[in-house]
């Protein structure tokens, strides 16, 4: 997980994804028994490397149901990185900003190096930094480009800033070049929403 060897992690974890995912597990529920470890890298492998937030947070649920107890430490720590994804991008939504900002630090406390947080950061950072702040968000888009080669997620953030100066046709050539790339549906209904404006 260290590595960012997500493929690997997704054959070791095929299995457990299969059954625990499965419409019976997921109907009655049913909890697969796996070591503390084991689930912390398999739900980490979703979050990071499928960008599936929803699916771990079953599993919490389902763990807090079946064992009437309360969340491991290495769980308990998913759980706090999955509230602060839920809280940066609900308050980033509905302008929440300071709340938002104050999820993502709160959360980088724990997981220093999420992918997933440093990119909100750097949502936040676009959709808030003055003129003056721009040279330090592209200093972290680039720096987050080169660990991430491609990442929507980055591209569509520098694309906000160029849209947000009025810049938007050079903001669209950006978002059209990740809008098949990217899983994440609030972007495509983002950059949908802007193209309409572009045509009214």
């Amino acid at each position: 997980y260290e590595k960012g060897n997500f493929a690997l992690l997704d054959d070791l974890f095929d299995d457990y994804y299969k059954v625990q995912f499965s419409p019976g597990c997921k109907y009655w529920p049913i909890l697969v028994e796996l070591e503390e470890e084991h689930i912390y890298y398999a739900l980490m492998n979703l979050i990071t490397g499928r960008s599936n937030v929803s699916r771990p947070g079953w599993v919490l649920n389902t763990y807090k149901e079946k064992k009437s107890e309360a969340l491991p430490p290495m769980l308990s720590d998913i759980k706090l990185l999955l509230d602060c994804l839920f809280t940066a991008r609900s308050c980033f939504d509905y302008g929440r900003d300071e709340e938002g900002v104050s999820a993502v630090r709160r959360g980088l406390e724990v997981f220093p190096d999420s992918r997933e947080l440093k990119l909100w950061e750097l949502m936040y950072e676009a959709k808030l930094c003055d003129a003056g702040g721009e040279a330090l968000f592209e200093k972290h888009a680039a720096a987050l480009l080169e660990e991430y080669p491609g990442c929507p997620d980055v591209i569509k953030a520098k694309g906000d800033l160029l849209w947000r100066k009025g810049m938007k046709t050079e903001a669209m050539k950006l978002y059209d070049s990740i809008y098949d790339s990217t899983f994440d549906g609030m972007i495509r209904l983002d950059i949908e929403r802007k193209r309409r404006s572009m045509n009214d």
